[in-house]
C-alpha cells in the first residue's frame, strides 16, 4: 500500500510486523475473549497517538464506565487524565442499547460527537450489541454506509472491539470481518507465571504480511510511556 499514511500502535514489535502500524482511514476488527488484552491493545492505540503524534482519539464505550477505564489503565501507568486536560482524548460511555431504534439514535449522536471533536483515532468497544440487535443486511448497510463513509471522510483510523470466543462462527461475524480492512484476534496464556499476550493478523487488506502472529508480555504494552 504504497502511499498510504500508517497510524502506528504504539507497540514496535506489532508495528513492524503490520509494516508501520494500521492504516489511516483505515476500520480493525480487534476480536478475541474476555481477558484476552483488547481493551489495553486499543487504549494503548489512542495513547500513543495523543502523546507522541497529537493525534486526537475517543474511546466509545459500550460497557466500561469512564471510573474503570481511568482506574485500570493508571495501573500500567497510563494517564488518560492528563491527555483529556489536554484536549487531546476524550472518553464516552453509552448506555446498552436493546433495539433498532435505539441503535438508530446511538450511533447518530456518536457520529456527532466524533465529528464535534476532531476525532483522529476512534475506539468502540464493544461492538456486540450492534451484532446481535442488527441482521447481516442491515449491519452492511450501517458499516459501510455509515461508519466507513464517515472514516474515510474525516481520515480516522478505527478500532473496532468484539468480545468472541465460539461465536466467531457465526455468520453475523464473518459479515463484520467481511467489511474490515484489517482483523486482529487476541488470546491470552500463562507461560512461566507470565502473561503472553498472542495477536494473530487474520487479514490486512492490500498489504502482505510476513508474519503472522505476534506475542507480548506486559513489558511491550508498558514500555510504550518511556
Amino acid at each position: 500500500m504504497r502511499g498510504i499514511e500508517s497510524s502506528p500502535i504504539g507497540i514496535k514489535i506489532l508495528d513492524d510486523t503490520l509494516g508501520g502500524g494500521l492504516y489511516k482511514g483505515s476500520l480493525t476488527l480487534l476480536e478475541g475473549p474476555t481477558g484476552s488484552g483488547k481493551t489495553i491493545l486499543s487504549s494503548l492505540f489512542l495513547y500513543f497517538g495523543a502523546v507522541f503524534l497529537k493525534e486526537k482519539g475517543i474511546y466509545a464505550s459500550l460497557s466500561l464506565s469512564k471510573k474503570f477505564f481511568y482506574s485500570y489503565l493508571r495501573s500500567l501507568d497510563i494517564d488518560f487524565e492528563d491527555l483529556e486536560k489536554k484536549d487531546l482524548f476524550k472518553f464516552l460511555e453509552f448506555p446498552t442499547v436493546v433495539n433498532k431504534d435505539a441503535l438508530k439514535e446511538l450511533i447518530e449522536t456518536m457520529l456527532m460527537e466524533f465529528i464535534d471533536f476532531g476525532t483522529e483515532r476512534l475506539v468502540i468497544d464493544p461492538i456486540n450489541p450492534l451484532l446481535t440487535i442488527l441482521n447481516k443486511i442491515e449491519l452492511r448497510a450501517t458499516v459501510h454506509n455509515v461508519l466507513k463513509k464517515y472514516l474515510e471522510r474525516y481520515n480516522v483510523t478505527s478500532i473496532l472491539v468484539a468480545d468472541t470466543v465460539r461465536s466467531r462462527l457465526d455468520p453475523i461475524y464473518r459479515e463484520i470481518e467481511f467489511l474490515s480492512d484489517i482483523i486482529l484476534l487476541m488470546r491470552t496464556r500463562i507461560v512461566n507465571n507470565n502473561r503472553i499476550f498472542r495477536v494473530k493478523i487474520l487479514k490486512y487488506r492490500g498489504r502482505r504480511i510476513k508474519n503472522h502472529v505476534v506475542e507480548l508480555t506486559i513489558n511491550d504494552f508498558t514500555s510504550i510511556k518511556r
